[in-house]
């Protein structure tokens, strides 16, 4: 109901014992089978939470940039679909590199003159991460703001 008030707003009331209601809420469970049919009913999603963890150990980062990757590592799982398409290092690599950008914070290359990220998630490049990370900034300013509340 709060889905289909919130797309459509012209008339956004639902009588749940209509026939439009029926017939809508089969829809969803058949294209929620359809889904899971699709994915082999393979659900379950790695997180990039621990990943972001030793990141940030690895990297020193202050326990407020630490803290404020590990809630984009949330929010990429609840706003985006980053955990599906991506590896949950490559994602953690996306929060830490954003945590990073909002604090204007540069962080140094290695003393061997690599970049962090190539420690944490080797196949990333720094075309894809800045890619990444600028297209879940997208996402975030796109949020309604109940949701960045939250």
């Amino acid at each position: 109901l709060a889905l289909h008030a919130c797309l459509n707003r012209e008339n956004p009331s639902l009588n749940p014992e209509s026939e439009k209601f029926k017939e809508m809420a089969e829809n969803l469970v058949v294209q929620e089978l359809v889904m899971l049919q699709t994915l082999g009913f393979e659900v379950s999603v790695d997180h990039p939470h621990a990943h972001v963890v030793k990141a940030t150990q690895l990297i020193h980062a202050s326990k407020e940039l630490s803290q404020t990757a590990y809630f984009m590592a949330t929010n990429s799982l609840h706003l985006t679909t980053l955990c599906l398409e991506h590896e949950p290092s490559t994602v953690a690599c996306v929060c830490i590199h954003l945590a990073y950008k909002w604090a204007k914070i540069q962080i140094p290359k290695s003393k061997d003159n690599k970049d962090w990220w190539t420690y944490v998630d080797s196949r990333l490049t720094k075309d894809k991460l800045d890619a990444l990370t600028e297209e879940f900034l997208t996402t975030l300013e796109r949020t309604p703001s109940k949701l960045k509340k939250k």
